[in-house]
């Protein structure tokens, strides 16, 4: 209910009952009364109207009052939770960067210590490969030295042994005899092999001619005696006509005087004069001594060598002495 009506309602009552009041008690001025009720109500209607334009106005004034008060307030508050607010972000900000920039720092000095360790690994590992690549290189540079200077030992004593068997022909192509042919067979095996024996063919018998190397036996040759029915290497190369070889893998055994122990190796070779053997030689490196390669075909060589020499030299006596007996029997 508006307050114009609240007052219209109260003035309502006052008057019925006013009215009522009058009724009863002063009938006779009525209409008076009536004239004057009405003049107070518009006076109390214009007075209600400005009280009620007044009380508006108040409450508006109030109203605004309020807002502005309200919105102030409120405006204050938000204010003040905004800076609260942005106080709170910009800590939570720095915050963040200050954990950010230290996770970074601590980012940095691990990736900083993993790449200096990584380094420190590298350059130990090419220091290590550098160190593995000049050993290599020195032992590649050695074993080249090495191969090499074996090499020029094999080529030196290639060379050697080739001018050692040059010699050796010479000698028995400068040979005048069947003892000198002989000697010089014997003394140039041994220069191949280590030591050597020379022994004649007498029948069924072997009977030693010159040895060197045998100790002893270099005083008195002539006590060595064999006979080709043995099993031994001496009798298989004459009865064979072909050299025979001892040691391991062999079932011939060594001649009894070269004391040879069945590992080591030996070789006897047949000397043939137009097929028909003379003397057989007999050579080895003896019973300790080192065994250099490849000794037994300069050996073999020699022994031919010497066969041929024997048959040109019975060849030129023979021609010799044709001479001499067609001289002798030619008229004077």
């Amino acid at each position: 209910m508006s307050l114009e009506d609240g007052f219209r309602q109260a003035f309502d009552d006052a008057m019925a009952e006013v009215r009522t009041r009058l009724e009863s008690q002063f009938t006779s001025v009525l209409s008076d009364v009536r004239a004057e009720a009405e003049r107070d109500k518009a006076d109390a209607l214009a007075a209600a109207e400005d009280a009620k334009a007044a009380a508006l106005a108040d409450a508006e004034e109030a109203q605004a009052a309020a807002l502005a008060d309200a919105k102030g307030s409120v405006e204050s508050e938000l204010l003040t939770a905004f800076q609260s607010e942005k106080a709170a972000l910009t800590s939570n900000h720095d915050t963040v960067l200050a954990q950010l920039r230290e996770a970074a720092e601590s980012d940095r000095n691990r990736l900083l210590d993993e790449a200096a360790r990584q380094r420190e690994e590298l350059e130990a590992a090419l220091t290590q490969a550098r160190h593995d690549a000049a050993a290599e290189v020195e032992k590649a540079r050695a074993e080249a030295q090495e191969a090499a200077a074996a090499r020029s030992q094999v080529f030196d004593a290639q060379l050697t042994g080739a001018i050692r068997l040059l010699e050796s022909v010479r000698a028995l192509d400068g040979a005048a005899s069947l003892t000198e042919v002989l000697d010089a067979l014997t003394f140039a095996a041994a220069k191949e092999a280590g030591r050597s024996a020379m022994l004649v063919v007498k029948g069924d018998r072997l009977i030693g001619w010159r040895t060197t190397g045998f100790g002893t036996l270099d005083d008195e040759p002539r006590s060595i005696e064999s006979n080709m029915s043995d099993v031994d290497a001496l009798a298989a190369a004459v009865n064979s006509g072909r050299p025979a070889v001892v040691g391991s893998g062999s079932a011939l055994a060594a001649p009894s005087f070269s004391q040879l122990p069945p590992d080591r190796p030996g070789l006897a070779v047949p000397l043939l004069v137009a097929g028909r053997p003379v003397a057989v030689l007999y050579a080895d490196p003896g019973a300790s001594a080192p065994l250099a390669p490849g000794w037994t075909s300069p050996v073999e060589v020699l022994v031919r060598h010497a066969g041929r020499c024997l048959e040109a030299m019975a060849v030129s006596r023979g021609a010799h002495a044709r001479a001499a007996a067609a001289r002798v029997g030619s008229p004077a």
